[in-house]
């Protein structure tokens, strides 16, 4: 799988070559533990692009969305608590990572993308079906 970001960063499109859709449609006619249209099936399928790159799963209480919908992002560096204050606009929530002896350390949701047809369908069976599937902000 692959992913591309658009220009305007509004959109973020995760496609799936040939074998990969083959792998879904497999999948799908033979359901076994993991059904195609669960959670679990969506991440651990989308772990190989997310493994070699910058994006990773979001979770929307970081960013105060009210939404159950899966989401990606892009996360910063690690910032200390005293520094959140004076962190650079624009940004899109925290996660807190820990603590450095001194005080809380977060990093910056520095972009996210959710999947709006969570409600209705699976990331997963917009990649089987046509290849791609598109997260917007």
């Amino acid at each position: 799988m692959k992913f591309q970001i658009s220009p305007d960063r509004r959109t973020l499109t995760i496609t799936a070559d040939a074998m990969e859709r083959k792998l879904l449609r497999e999948g799908w006619d033979n359901p076994g533990e993991t059904n195609i249209a669960s959670d679990k099936a969506m991440h651990e399928f989308f772990e190989g692009v997310l493994a070699n790159s910058e994006l990773q799963w979001i979770d929307p209480s970081w960013t105060g969305d009210l939404t159950s919908a899966p989401m990606l992002g892009i996360l910063g560096d690690d910032v200390a608590e005293s520094e959140v204050k004076s962190f650079p606009a624009p940004y899109h929530g925290w996660r807190e990572i820990g603590f450095n002896g001194r005080e809380k350390v977060f990093q910056p949701v520095l972009e996210r993308w959710h999947y709006a047809s969570y409600a209705l369908r699976s990331p997963l069976a917009d990649l089987m079906e046509t290849g791609k599937c598109e997260f917007t902000n």
